[in-house]
């Protein structure tokens, strides 16, 4: 039986595969070849892959999440030339605010 967060879950996964379709194509124009990300990598919806470095993007719709889940973002290890992007994405926007994610201490 599905609980409630299994549906929370399913909704937050449909709101963000929906909203990462119009992403791909930005990263394409901006030289990465671009796929969504296995349910392995998680936190990260999509992996860009460029000439010169690499992009994990994480796509959030509404609010600005909290510190509780913005940690494991903060806390991927990952190359020195790999780039960590939140794209937050409000209701009736066109395009997402995109913030690089470095340290958790900067969101607190």
């Amino acid at each position: 039986m599905e609980g409630a967060n299994d549906r929370d879950d399913t909704q937050y996964r449909d709101a963000n595969r929906r909203l990462d379709n119009p992403l791909r194509p930005l990263l394409r124009v901006a030289g990465y070849k671009s796929s969504r990300a296995d349910a392995n990598l998680e936190p990260w919806d999509i992996v860009g892959i460029g000439p010169t470095n690499t992009v994990l993007v994480h796509v959030v719709t509404g609010h600005w999440p909290n510190a509780l889940k913005l940690n494991p973002l903060c806390e991927f290890h990952c190359p020195p030339n790999c780039t960590r992007l939140v794209h937050q994405w409000r209701d009736d926007a066109e395009l997402p605010i995109t913030h690089i994610v470095t340290d958790i201490n900067q969101y607190l």
